[in-house]
């Protein structure tokens, strides 16, 4: 079985995606799956990834480095805005996505040999949904398309913030600043799109219950059939651990409650960290009318961007910065009593099915992939969306309640994942697809 897998990029780039797709990538390979990955850049300096940039003109070239300046003074602005504004300003996640930047013909000539099965992961701003119809077309192979975030599902939304739109033909996108026409550009990407999907050979794969139900709304994929697949983790990385000799290891208090959260970006509202320290103050006022000392609870924050919220919250707290290495990742799940997810729009996020896959339990808000993984009482605590009173009561009872079998709950994590996220079960569920196909 020859799997051919489509990305922007392999890792990195601001978000979970792309690491989702190599490592689905890996662990083919590890199954005896033929795979290679044909990306814009390589990132990961894999032989089976093959960059695409290189083999492109200096026309194409030019046009990548300009719009990656855009894009970096695009989200300068919008941090501008934030600060100037007392009114908070939703972030946009709408792509203008008109035209590929990679055409089919730069995909073939970038390949020796011919797939049996396409994976297509996040592959906005590389190629679009008629590049990805013509060269499936032209080697005459299924596509399935593993579905990152809803961005495939719309005219152009990424995330649609509360609108329905999608599940019609969109038009009048809220999230295309200055217009307020019917037929803009939500429109016409979304006329293309449907009309591309519907004669394609292709099958949307979801990571989460939450997207799946997005999926079925979704006209753009009206009466494709689909699958379920959670992300794939490591569990030889992803494992459970001795909590006192992961702190130990990380030098975190050893006789302290540690609350793990982990973003790439605090700026977009959708991760919901407004709501998190909000909870967390809800919290620090619970522990005090508890008796509990607040410096019992330490907070240890990873991501882009973290060092600059010292001050931020009402614990002890330390700024972890990028984690760039898993196996250290896996040792903050591991140190942790609990894993905080405070997302109020989310297909995922991996870092739930980590902690789960490393026994840690996962206090969360009712959407993504909590939905799958996160069972209220068993493996963690989903609350009531934009609760953070109920958030802050998920935190209590997982730190201090006395019932609480802290080596049950750890069990019951990694069985859950171990069940639903293990590579193997990941990649069978993959072939079964291509079978079906």
């Amino acid at each position: 079985m020859k799997v051919l897998h489509l990305s922007k990029f392999d890792l990195g780039g601001g978000g979970g995606g792309f690491e989702a797709a190599y490592r689905l990538h890996r662990n083919m390979l590890g199954t005896g799956v033929q795979s290679k990955m044909l990306v814009l850049k390589n990132r990961s300096g894999d032989s089976e990834v093959i960059p695409i940039f290189n083999n492109l003109n200096y026309l194409k070239k030019g046009v990548y480095y300009f719009r990656t300046i855009l894009t970096i003074l695009k989200a300068r602005f919008d941090s501008v805005k934030l600060k100037l504004f007392s009114r908070k300003t939703n972030r946009s996640y709408f792509f203008n996505e008109k035209h590929g930047f990679v055409t089919a013909q730069d995909l073939r000539k970038s390949l020796n040999w011919k797939p049996d099965l396409i994976i297509a992961h996040w592959v906005s701003e590389f190629i679009d949904v008629v590049t990805l119809y013509e060269i499936s077309k032209f080697w005459n192979v299924p596509v399935a398309w593993y579905l990152m975030d809803m961005g495939p599902l719309t005219g152009g939304c990424h995330y649609t913030m509360g609108c329905n739109k999608y599940m019609e033909n969109c038009g009048n996108c809220p999230q295309i600043e200055f217009t307020n026409i019917e037929n803009d550009l939500s429109r016409l990407q979304w006329q293309k799109r449907f009309e591309t999907i519907q004669k394609m050979r292709v099958i949307p794969i979801v990571g989460s219950t939450w997207l799946q139900e997005r999926l079925i709304a979704s006209s753009i994929f009206k009466n494709k059939p689909y699958k379920l697949i959670p992300l794939g983790i490591d569990s030889n990385v992803f494992s459970a651990g001795d909590k006192q000799k992961a702190k130990v290891l990380l030098r975190l208090p050893t006789d302290k409650k540690i609350i793990f959260f982990g973003a790439m970006n605090y700026s977009e509202e959708r991760k919901g960290f407004h709501l998190l320290k909000k909870s967390l103050e809800i919290l620090h006022r619970k522990a005090l009318e508890n008796e509990i000392k607040s410096d019992d609870i330490y907070l240890v924050i990873a991501g882009k961007g973290s060092k600059d919220l010292q001050g931020s919250f009402f614990f002890p707290s330390r700024f972890a910065g990028v984690i760039n290495s898993n196996n250290a990742l896996a040792k903050f799940y591991q140190a942790a009593s609990i894993f905080v997810c405070p997302s109020i729009e989310d297909a995922g996020p991996m870092m739930i099915n980590e902690s789960i896959m490393c026994g840690t339990p996962v206090v969360s808000y009712d959407i993504g992939v909590a939905k799958d993984l996160v069972i209220s009482g068993e493996t963690g605590y989903r609350a009531r969306i934009n609760d953070p009173n109920d958030f802050a009561e998920g935190m209590f009872d997982y730190l201090f309640k006395k019932s609480l079998d802290e080596k049950k709950t750890q069990d019951r994590c990694r069985s859950l994942a171990l069940k639903l996220c293990d590579p193997e079960v990941q990649v069978n569920a993959f072939k079964k697809v291509f079978n079906k196909l």
